[in-house]
């Protein structure tokens, strides 16, 4: 669907912090980087080349993951006492999120795609693995701890797996 005298394109959808928005695009050589703006469900952006969903996609997670989760990391840090030596965001396939032996924990970019329930329940998750690095009875006692519902939230999670 064209819009504007052929200066906007319909091109998808994608999730965005758990809502589905319409991609607008609108190509113009003239800028250097991708531009874009949120509003209303809707997602505008223009580029300088055409660019598939995926890289749109991931440029958008990439791009906002830091200002979206960080200082949620930083909140149920603070929450749990414990602190993650390093956050890093990364592209990952099967995972949401990781904690390494050495603390540092791995944050999936599609994290951007879920609602912030969800997301939160991924970073206690992860932050729980500072203290215990598996899937004990003690872990999951210290995840409820912080997280009643996280059972609800794993089965919710499925809903998502195909972003991943």
């Amino acid at each position: 669907m064209l819009l504007r005298n052929d200066l906007y394109e319909e091109i998808d959808e994608l999730y965005y912090l758990g809502k589905k928005l319409k991609i607008i695009k609108q190509i113009n050589p003239k800028i250097k980087n991708i531009a874009y703006k949120i509003k209303d469900n809707t997602l505008f952006v223009t580029i300088n080349k055409p660019i598939s969903k995926e890289l749109l996609r991931e440029y958008l997670y990439k791009t906002n993951c830091p200002a979206l989760f960080l200082d949620r990391v930083d909140y149920f840090s603070k929450k749990m006492n414990l602190y993650p030596k390093k956050v890093s965001f990364r592209k990952a396939k099967t995972r949401w999120g990781s904690c390494s032996s050495k603390d540092f924990i791995s944050l999936n970019i599609a994290l951007a795609a879920l609602p912030r329930t969800l997301s939160d329940y991924i970073i206690i998750h992860e932050l729980a693995h500072i203290k215990h690095k598996n899937h004990s009875r003690e872990f999951w006692a210290l995840v409820k701890r912080h997280y009643p519902n996280y059972k609800d939230a794993r089965d919710e999670l499925k809903k998502f797996a195909t972003i991943l």
